[in-house]
């Protein structure tokens, strides 16, 4: 009965973000990254953008949920901050200078619990679409090895997800979490499409 209410939710989720999934995928700094025409410019550029997004949302969330007495280690034991291997990524391919974390500021209209875990959805989900843009990466990049981010959780990316489903699960009860969860996850989305559009603007960025 629980696996079965959990995959209620993932579907819910999935179908509410649909449009939303697909505007941050067709958008030009993360459709370039299946292109075999990539080169490593473009995808130092794409790092440097979700660098500042992802600390943003990932402090936002770790603070949100602390509120609430919530331990994520312990709910996701397998949890990374993604922020910690785009750095990583960057520090690779000798472009840690590049990183701007200021330069992202977001105001975050909700800041209870169940938006939080809409957040938490998007973010962790996001790791699932690595299986298939690292191996393309592997293919176009000579620096294959810089791919910690879209590789992130390796074989346990599912177990993960998973994990993820199970803690929204358990702390979804109104219709009321329902739609913060679900308005939670439209934002995330969201707020990546714009800031990626803001970023490709700005004159700091590369112009690849």
């Amino acid at each position: 009965m629980a696996a079965q209410s959990i995959n209620q939710t993932h579907k819910l989720l999935s179908e509410h973000t649909r449009l939303a999934h697909k505007r941050l995928d067709s958008n030009p700094m993360f459709a370039r990254l299946i292109h075999p025409s990539l080169n490593t410019e473009q995808y130092i550029d794409t790092l440097c953008c979700l660098y500042p997004w992802f600390v943003y949302f990932e402090s936002y969330i770790e603070q949100t949920i602390l509120n609430f007495q919530l331990d994520l280690s312990k709910s996701l034991p397998h949890r990374i901050n993604k922020s910690t291997l785009i750095q990583n990524d960057l520090q690779t391919l000798s472009a840690i200078d590049r990183m701007q974390v200021e330069r992202y500021k977001q105001s975050i209209p909700s800041k209870n619990l169940a938006f939080s875990l809409g957040a938490l959805y998007v973010i962790e989900g996001s790791t699932l679409g690595g299986s298939v843009i690292a191996p393309k990466l592997e293919k176009t990049l000579d620096s294959s090895h810089a791919l910690t981010f879209y590789q992130c959780y390796g074989v346990q990316k599912f177990d993960n997800f998973i994990a993820t489903m199970k803690l929204i699960e358990s702390h979804i009860s109104s219709k009321t979490d329902k739609n913060d969860l679900l308005n939670g996850a439209v934002f995330t989305f969201d707020s990546l499409d714009k800031w990626a559009k803001t970023f490709s603007a700005l004159p700091e960025c590369c112009d690849v």
